[in-house]
Order: C-alpha cells, then structure tokens, then sequence
C-alpha cells in the first residue's frame, strides 16, 4: 500500500513504523486493490520449491497465469521468493512472457526494479520471510530505496490505458 502512496506522492517520506502502524490499523478492512497469483506447484505448503520445478509450472501453467494477470490488470506485479527461488521466481515471470520485453530499472543487490508494458515488477522476498524477522526494518529500507533511488514511478503512465 506505501509503493501507491509513493506513486501518488514522490515526494513522500514514510518510515518503517508508519508502514507498519498503517497496515495494522487496516488490516481488517476490505482491499480492493490487492490480488494475488500464485504459481501452483506440487510441492506447496513445503517451505522451498526447487527452481526446475517452478519454473516448470510456469511454463506449463503459461497461458493461465497470463490471463489471470490480465484480468486483474495491475499496476505492480511482486514477484517474491525465499532463498534459491528468487532466481527462479525471476525465471519463471520471464518464461510466462517469453520473448516479451523486460527492461531492468534499478537493481540493488539480488533486489530489483523492471519495466513490463506498463507494469512495474518487482523482484523481492517473500513476505512470509520478512514479516516478524528481526530485520524486517532492513527488508522495508530496501524496497522504499528500490523505489525512491530509482525514480521507478517517473517510467510509468498509470493515467493512461496503456499495459
């Protein structure tokens, strides 16, 4: 919800413990504007997935998960993962759009930006790593500096119908 806010308003500051007291205080209320897809893998509810086997399912799974995404149509698109599934996450959205333009925007460390038609995709970890870890304060750092020391929102026209 910060990454809208910070589009709305680059010249926001918001800091971890704003974030944080935000999503608490909303976390019951309705969202709207979130969804999630997931790629379907046999080895779900296991704590990692070995690269092959999602990027695997994302090639078999292709014309699903493109239409899934369309439907919703976003803005952002998080692709996240844990450990070696990073890599694989990263591989799996460019096997989904094969032969499809990606352009790279910022990347600090294993963390980055991309350019997608009119989305903006990010390469991160897994909420389900950062949230309630002792360093869930660094994880946020890294994302808000993704986002501001890129000027990644100056690359997008979420004004227009363009995807």
């Amino acid at each position: 919800m910060f990454l809208m806010e910070l589009y709305k308003n680059p010249g926001a500051v918001l800091e971890f413990e704003q974030s944080k007291m935000y999503l608490k205080e909303n976390q019951n209320k309705e969202v709207k504007d979130i969804a999630f897809v997931e790629c379907k893998k046999k080895c779900e509810g296991a704590k990692s997935c070995p690269p092959s086997v999602l990027v695997n399912y994302a090639k078999n799974d292709r014309e699903f998960l493109i239409r899934q995404i369309e439907i919703l149509a976003p803005h952002i698109i998080f692709c996240c993962g844990t450990g070696d599934s990073r890599g694989a996450i990263y591989n799996a959205y460019g096997t989904i759009y094969k032969g499809e333009e990606i352009n790279e925007i910022i990347r600090i460390k294993q963390f980055s930006c991309h350019k997608h038609k009119n989305k903006l995709v990010i390469y991160f970890r897994h909420p389900s790593y950062i949230i309630g870890a002792k360093n869930e304060k660094m994880y946020f750092d890294k994302l808000y500096e993704l986002i501001k020391k890129g000027n990644v929102y100056e690359n997008f026209d979420w004004n227009s119908n363009a995807n």
